[in-house]
């Protein structure tokens, strides 16, 4: 198939017309891409996109994963802070109280 100098220059001229600046200066461009086409940088860009999104949505599915605990062992993990705390949240030790010594304080 031979091609004219017209449609020659008809190529080139829609092919200098499809390559604008609009996408240059996109960081998913890597290499001689900024040289490409509107259409094909396009696509470039949107392939880059979809998969930074995916890798996101794995990267937030593992972190969910590690943090998921059994019932069982939320209960030991309050028990045993439960055990740690001290009476009414005070950081002291109930004394200890005969009979007699209860009456005077009242309470307890």
């Amino acid at each position: 198939m031979k091609i004219t100098k017209r449609q020659l220059s008809r190529i080139i001229r829609e092919e200098q017309a499809a390559v604008t600046k609009k996408y240059d200066d996109d960081s998913a461009l890597v290499g001689g891409q900024s040289r490409l086409s509107d259409p094909l940088q396009k696509a470039i860009i949107d392939k880059t996109v979809e998969d930074r999104e995916e890798s996101k949505e794995k990267e937030s599915k593992e972190k969910s994963e590690s943090i998921r605990l059994t019932k069982t062992r939320l209960r030991q993990i309050i028990k045993e802070e439960l055990k740690k705390a001290a009476p009414f949240g005070s950081g002291m030790q109930q004394a200890d109280m005969g009979p007699e010594e209860k009456e005077l304080v009242g309470h307890t």
